[in-house]
């Protein structure tokens, strides 16, 4: 017997739109609204009723994981992955994106070709991959088309999914800190080479000297990333914290960082301050990231991300989240928020703290992430 799905109707007005431009390009939903769904559908149609063969293109390993229980559970299929030491083909096959670089020939067996998380396809060593699927249906999904080289065919922004019940209703928190003395003079000293170096780069760019652009255009984001862990280690930032943490007692609470020392600080802090905390970051061996997330809201309520959890992970009882540091990547701050959104029963707000530290870059954060929660 052939599966059916439920899908709310904005999902099948994406999914016909899709169909009806030649069954190829992205369809963007906020995180939280069901654009999973809409893959396992477009799988449905190619595998039932098309008698076709799918290729499912994930960034992570974890969603290739997510990915193939779902297939499993709603369409009654028990897919291949195409990853590590097991590759093999079969009628839905689960490709990390690195593998299906570096074995591309093999989306040729393919009808449908479904890329989950699509904006990665902005790199130049991904978005080759598209050349290999001339011919071929190609259903992007993502929550950001930042860059996206395939076309955008169908849309929907944040403030219209919350008009449409699929996510819930989000406040946006900031939360003020000054810099010590010493951090303002040292934010100072890169914050004016971050400046030198892009006025620099301008005008290399206006000459055509491509050698110059290059490496100015390393040494600008090295700068800009030293900035951005300057901020995220701010010492009152820390102080802060456990009193936040402390307004939502009981909860499951997510806090998004940029390094891996900022994380351990506010984990050390808050354990010093009777909360319960963990760190969840790349160093972390994948099992023990696995334990984390399992234990999550069991022996311990607050999880301190390293950019490992931006994107892929389905917390719907999640209603709070804090920002420490961010970069302005509108990629960024759409997935940080859309972890919150989702609907969950009893759920009707979610809230995001945004900790500045006064006089820097991120107060831009903060105004782009309102423009996103509210107009974007």
């Amino acid at each position: 017997m052939t599966p059916t799905l439920t899908l709310r109707q904005y999902q099948v007005e994406a999914i016909e739109t899709w169909k009806k431009r030649g069954a190829y390009g992205c369809i963007v939903l906020p995180t939280g609204t069901g654009k999973t769904w809409v893959g396992l559908e477009a799988i449905r149609q190619e595998v039932y009723e098309k008698k076709g063969k799918v290729a499912v293109i994930v960034p992570t390993i974890a969603l290739a994981y997510q990915w193939r229980q779902k297939i499993q559970q709603h369409l009654k299929i028990t897919p291949t992955l195409f990853y590590g030491d097991e590759k093999r083909i079969s009628p839905v096959t689960i490709f990390v994106i690195n593998s299906a670089y570096l074995y591309r020939e093999q989306l040729s067996n393919f009808s449908l070709v479904v890329i989950d998380e699509a904006h990665h396809l902005s790199a130049p060593k991904w978005s080759t991959l598209l050349s290999q699927l001339d011919g071929k249906r190609v259903l992007g999904l993502t929550a950001t088309p930042e860059k996206t080289p395939l076309p955008v065919v169908y849309y929907m922004s944040i403030p219209k999914a919350r008009q449409q019940q699929a996510v819930v209703n989000v406040r946006i928190k900031p939360v003020f800190v000054s810099l010590t003395p010493e951090e303002w003079y040292a934010y100072q000293d890169i914050d004016t080479e971050i400046k030198k170096t892009a006025m620099v780069l301008e005008s290399a760019k206006k000459r055509g000297d491509r050698v110059a652009q290059a490496s100015l255009e390393t040494r600008l984001q090295i700068l800009i990333n030293k900035r951005k862990q300057l901020t995220s280690l701010a010492r009152n930032k820390f102080e802060i914290l456990k009193d936040i943490v402390h307004q939502h007692p009981g909860e499951k609470i997510l806090i998004f960082t940029e390094s891996i020392e900022s994380a351990e600080k506010a984990r050390k802090t808050l354990v010093r301050f009777g909360v319960s905390a963990q760190s969840y970051h790349s160093l972390l061996p994948q099992n023990t990231r696995k334990a984390l997330l399992d234990l999550w809201g069991k022996s311990f309520k607050v999880l301190i991300a390293v950019r490992c959890l931006d994107e892929g992970i389905d917390v719907p009882e999640v209603a709070t989240g804090i920002i420490i540091a961010s970069g302005k990547s509108t990629r960024q701050l759409v997935q940080r928020l859309g972890r919150i959104l989702r609907p969950h029963p009893g759920k009707q707000l979610a809230t995001m703290y945004v900790v500045i530290a006064k006089g820097t870059y991120e107060h831009e954060v903060l105004n782009k992430l309102v423009r996103i929660a509210y107009s974007y």
